[in-house]
């Protein structure tokens, strides 16, 4: 343990804010849960607030996933290098899941909530505070449903995610499996997660992680 006046002997580099390169990464979910989802209310466009249930992972790098270019790549792994432990880390900020802190009317302090992003999924639409469910989100048969036109298992979870890091093996999940069970076989599957960054227009604040595209090993 380090003695607190130490602090003052701390080197400027270990605040630099190090932010990981843009790319697609192999990833792996590691964790899964159903979170609470607010939107505030923005008229006209939506005139009251919006709550509901999301699907939200968390995910790990386990390798970049190459470009075929040679100068692309050698730019990206001198980026990775410079970053610095990038295997195993959990974006963003070694969170590994895409959430926020929101300020909801009635709270005392902020909830942390789903955060918008692709690898994201509203599931269903509740009451206020959410209470009760009150429909199946319209987003919720893009994530699995049992049957499409053909008859056959579909969504993101078949398209994208596989039990093969290599090669695409989607989990094996049957007709009949509830919801529970569906987003418990999503953890330990693979992925392809495009990274990008995002800047506010008059560059206030810091550039952000954000999810760009999911895709398939």
């Amino acid at each position: 343990m380090s003695a607190i006046s130490e602090l003052l002997t701390t080197s400027p580099e270990a605040f630099v804010n190090k932010l990981l390169p843009k790319g697609d990464y192999l990833c792996q979910i590691i964790e899964a849960e159903l979170m609470h989802g607010y939107w505030k209310a923005n008229p006209p466009k939506r005139p009251k607030a919006r709550w509901f249930e999301a699907y939200v992972p968390t995910i790990e790098i386990i390798d970049v996933v190459p470009t075929g270019d040679e100068d692309i790549d050698a730019e990206q792994m001198a980026a990775l290098e410079a970053f610095g432990d990038w295997k195993g880390y959990k974006p963003p900020k070694d969170k590994g899941r895409w959430v926020q802190p929101q300020d909801i009317p009635g709270y005392d302090d902020k909830v942390t909530c789903a955060g918008m992003a692709f690898i994201n999924f509203v599931l269903a639409e509740t009451t206020e505070e959410w209470e009760a469910m009150t429909k199946l989100a319209d987003s919720a048969h893009r994530f699995y449903t049992s049957k499409n036109s053909q008859g056959n298992p579909d969504g993101w979870v078949i398209k994208t995610l596989s039990t093969d890091p290599e090669t695409h093996t989607p989990p094996a999940i049957d007709s009949d499996t509830g919801l529970a069970e569906v987003i418990e076989a999503t953890k330990g599957c693979y992925l392809v997660v495009s990274i990008g960054h995002e800047q506010d227009e008059e560059q206030k604040y810091e550039p952000k992680l954000t999810v760009e595209a999911t895709s398939a090993v």
